[in-house]
Formats: structure tokens, sequence, C-alpha cells
């Protein structure tokens, strides 16, 4: 996961890794996505990334779920569905977005949340105990759980450049608290002690 410049785009792209579980709270996404649209009217682009499929590996990934919880807050046809993503294939498409949502009701570690910013890309996220360990006003937002109004709120300050981010800066947030050298230092001190 690396920085890659960003190229001067005409829409504005969300994305969001996930999976139709209640922790996930899918529903505050696309309701935050439903409200977006009624405030902001310029051009956005939504990728959903998830399928329905995480614990039985034999069954092909579906986003059907996901869309089903999109249709009942009428943005489904505002949004890309991406059931499997390979991951040498995530980078690249960090790399072309502009911002990272997580509406997650509980995270723990919050590896999508560091891979997005290890991209250099701002996170907004709820407040679910992993994102507070990671997420400054250097690199993200955060807002309660289920505020949706927050969520989109804080899209269009990001869009419109209200709020500003560099993207190098986020990278360094992730590199310095979880990065090669940070674990191992951590891990020595540890075993040391």
């Amino acid at each position: 996961f690396y920085v890659q410049p960003k190229k001067e785009k005409s829409v504005f792209k969300i994305v969001t890794i996930s999976y139709p579980q209640m922790i996930k709270d899918m529903d505050t996404f696309f309701k935050a996505m439903a409200y977006l649209l009624k405030i902001c009217h310029d051009k956005i682009e939504v990728i959903v990334v998830g399928n329905d499929h995480f614990n039985d590996v034999n069954k092909v990934p579906s986003a059907d779920e996901i869309k089903a919880i999109a249709q009942n807050y009428n943005v489904a046809e505002k949004c890309t569905f991406i059931p499997f993503i390979e991951r040498e294939n995530l980078s690249a498409l960090l790399n072309t977005t502009d911002v990272f949502i997580s509406t997650s009701i509980s995270e723990t570690f919050g590896i999508a949340l560091r891979e997005a910013m290890m991209c250099g890309v701002p996170v907004i996220s709820t407040k679910n105990g992993g994102a507070e360990d990671i997420i400054t006003s250097e690199n993200g937002v955060l807002v309660n759980l289920k505020d949706y109004k927050s969520i989109a709120e804080n899209i269009v300050k990001i869009k419109n450049k209200e709020i500003v981010f560099d993207p190098e800066k986020i990278r360094q947030s992730v590199v310095v608290q979880s990065g090669t050298d940070a674990f191992y230092h951590k891990m020595k001190s540890f075993y040391e002690s």
C-alpha cells in the first residue's frame, strides 16, 4: 500500500469495505449516502467492496445482501458493488479514492481503515473502539455511531476542501503506529520486559 499522486477528475469517489452484518452497520452507510445525495448535487461515485460469503469460502462471492440494503435507501443505482477484490488491486482502487468510510459499530484493529490511510486516503469513521486508536484530525474524522448526517456532511467538507488532508501525513500516521519498524520495536520491548 502506497501513496500515488492523485489525478484531477470530475467525480468524487467514496469507498467502503464491509459485509452485511449488524456490526458493520451498512444501514448507516447507505442512509449517509442517501442524505449525501440530498445535500450534494455534484458527481459522486460510491464503491462498495464486500460480499455475503465470508463464512463459507466454497460459495461464489456475491454482493446481493449489500445491494438489497442499498435498494432500501434508493441509492443502489449510484453504487458500484465489488464482491471481491484481489489484494494487489485493492491498493490501486484506494489510490483513486477521495475518502474512505467506515460505519462499524465495533472494530478491533481496523485493517481496512489503515489500508486506506496507507494510500493517503482520509477516513471518516464512527467511534467504534478501534478507530479512535488511529484517527486524528490529521488523517480523518470521527463521528458518533449511526450519525449518518455527520458522515454525509463531512464528505461534503472534504469534497469542498473545507477540510484538507496531506496524503503523506495520513500514510505516516499509520507507518509510525503500525509499520514494520514500529511493530518490531513494540514486540522487542514486550518480550524484553
